[in-house]
């Protein structure tokens, strides 16, 4: 490979990547410019703990940013697709159960999928001054031919979700156990698992002949602080 001068605006300086305890970052106090997490915070038990920390190696006058989604908003929200649409009735049922789903998480310490826009209140609890946020213009859209890099993706990741039977009793199993701790019923959850089973082979069979469309919105979070100067 050919080296030369840095291009006009390059920024001189090298890159690693470190593994770490997001509870106990390797890095001394103020130690950067710039301190930023991505679908971190939504995970963890703590995520006030790992805010926290954050700071603490951010220089001071230093950003911190945290990009989280409000999946729980996005699960009871109602888009477009080409499968058979659920009555009002069972619709609702959904809700409950992603609501179910939702507190089950939090209860068996797996994190918080409705963090994103909490994240605002949890800056300001940890000192952060200047909070901002902003909300992305993310939409999950397939609409065949599905064309575009990102469309291809989100078809074949649909895809496999579906045909990889190892992959697919891994989530059932690990979702049966989120949505009973979060209060439903064992018939609750087997109601829910009959609509699974029902829709299923519906959307692989419209997925297979790349018949199947979908459009609807995500709702993801770009939040900003800074930490003080004194």
């Amino acid at each position: 490979m050919r080296r030369g001068p840095p291009k006009h605006g390059a920024i001189k300086g090298k890159a690693a990547f470190l593994s770490g305890n997001v509870y106990k970052l390797p890095f001394p106090n103020d130690f950067a410019d710039v301190v930023m997490c991505q679908t971190l915070l939504m995970h963890l038990k703590e995520p006030e703990k790992a805010l926290a920390e954050m700071v603490r190696v951010a220089k001071p006058g230093g950003l911190v940013m945290c990009q989280e989604p409000d999946n729980l908003s996005s699960a009871l929200t109602k888009g477009y697709s080409s499968l058979p649409e659920w009555t009002v009735k069972e619709r609702l049922f959904l809700n409950k159960i992603s609501l179910h789903w939702h507190q089950g998480r939090i209860n068996l310490g797996r994190g918080d999928s409705n963090i994103g826009p909490k994240v605002p209140s949890m800056m300001k609890a940890v000192g952060l001054k200047d909070i901002d946020i902003r909300m992305s213009d993310k939409v999950y859209l397939l609409q065949p031919p599905y064309q575009g890099l990102l469309q291809k993706h989100w078809y074949q990741m649909s895809l496999k979700g579906l045909v990889d039977k190892t992959r697919r009793r891994y989530w059932l199993h690990r979702n049966r156990h989120e949505i009973l701790a979060g209060g439903a019923t064992p018939e609750e959850y087997r109601r829910y698992k009959r609509m699974v089973d029902y829709i299923e082979p519906i959307a692989l069979r419209q997925l297979k002949h790349k018949t199947y469309s979908a459009c609807g919105g995500s709702l993801f979070y770009v939040v900003k602080g800074r930490k003080a100067t004194g």
